[in-house]
C-alpha cells in the first residue's frame, strides 16, 4: 500500500497537511488531483512547485495558489516542515 508523505487533518472541508522536513524527496511523486483546488501556505521555506510543462517556483507562505484538476504536478522539498490548507473547488 502507498504511504502518503504528509499527515492530514479535516475541518470544514479544508484539509490540512503537514510536510515533516525528514521526508525523502523521492516521496514527493508527480500526481494529478480529481478535483480543482487552491493551496494556501500556512508555513515552509523554500518547498516549490512544479505544474507540467512549467519551471517550479517557490511556494510563498500566506500565498494562496489555484491547481486545476487532473494537471500534473509535484512538490520539491524546501529546508523544514511545509504546513499548508487546501480547499477543493
Amino acid at each position: 500500500m502507498f504511504k502518503k508523505p504528509y499527515t492530514e487533518t479535516l475541518k470544514n472541508d479544508i484539509k490540512t497537511r503537514v510536510f515533516e522536513p525528514t521526508i525523502l524527496e523521492s516521496d514527493l511523486k508527480w500526481h494529478r488531483d480529481k478535483n480543482c483546488r487552491y493551496i494556501q501556505v500556512c508555513s515552509g521555506n523554500n518547498w516549490k512547485i512544479q505544474i507540467e510543462n512549467k519551471l517550479p517556483f517557490t511556494l510563498v507562505e500566506g500565498k494562496t495558489y489555484y491547481i486545476n484538476s487532473k494537471k500534473w504536478h509535484r512538490l520539491i522539498k524546501g529546508n523544514d516542515k511545509l504546513i499548508i490548507k487546501i480547499k477543493e473547488v
